[in-house]
């Protein structure tokens, strides 16, 4: 009987097992962005994001400084269902105590309520003085 050379036991059996738990958890987290990009302080931010995943996952998204200072909350533990979308609207100023225009970052943190998976994505987002 002929011996099965070790290369071939490793590509079809060893490789597949250790990629297994990859393709398990895919991304949560599909599309996230903010537009208008650049907006101005005075203008109104909407905010997208969807659920790319197979379960419900619970959604929270901030506003921070560049030095790292949480700004605001915007969305806060809100639940999207598997394929589910979101789109929030807010006024940087008014409901983010963004004082200067600047360059801020968006952060949304998804929890998965099946694999309990956490992920992050950030955002830049660029604020422009408003129209005087």
């Amino acid at each position: 009987m002929r011996e099965v050379p070790k290369i071939v036991v490793f590509y079809v059996f060893i490789l597949p097992i250790l990629f297994y738990p990859l393709s398990i958890y895919a991304d949560m987290i599909g599309d996230f962005f903010a537009f208008p990009n650049p907006s101005s302080m005075d203008s109104t931010i909407n905010i997208y994001i969807n659920n790319s995943s197979n379960e419900e996952i619970e959604v929270t998204i901030d506003i921070y400084a560049l030095s790292g200072k949480r700004l605001a909350v915007i969305v806060e533990n809100e639940k999207l269902s598997a394929g589910g979308e979101l789109m929030e609207r807010f006024n940087a100023d008014i409901n983010c105590n963004v004082r200067e225009p600047g360059l801020y970052l968006l952060k949304a943190e998804a929890v998965g309520s099946i694999s309990e998976k956490r992920e992050i994505k950030t955002f830049k987002l660029f604020i422009n003085e408003g129209n005087e």
